[in-house]
């Protein structure tokens, strides 16, 4: 009984919590300035996260990246790392 009324609160808990953080207005908005000039940093036309688009690579150019990974000793280096077992 104990149990089914703990998980009961916590789950009233986790449901009401993120409504009543949203409903609350920011902190930056209710305290004073203190910057030099008001004005929003600009933001990026897209997120940091958001990888860039890859152009296709021709086979001449996949081709000439692994005779560079050949030379340069990658292909072995993780051959040893990732197949060692």
């Amino acid at each position: 009984m104990k149990t089914l009324m703990f998980t009961s609160l916590l789950c009233a808990l986790c449901v009401t919590l993120p409504g009543r953080a949203s409903a609350m207005p920011p902190a930056a908005a209710t305290a004073p300035h203190t910057f030099a000039s008001a004005a929003p940093a600009p933001l990026p036309s897209r997120p940091a996260w958001a990888a860039s688009p890859a152009a296709p690579l021709t086979r001449a150019q996949v081709y000439r990246e692994l005779v560079h990974a050949e030379r340069d000793g990658q292909l072995a280096q993780l051959n040893r790392e990732l197949y060692s077992h």
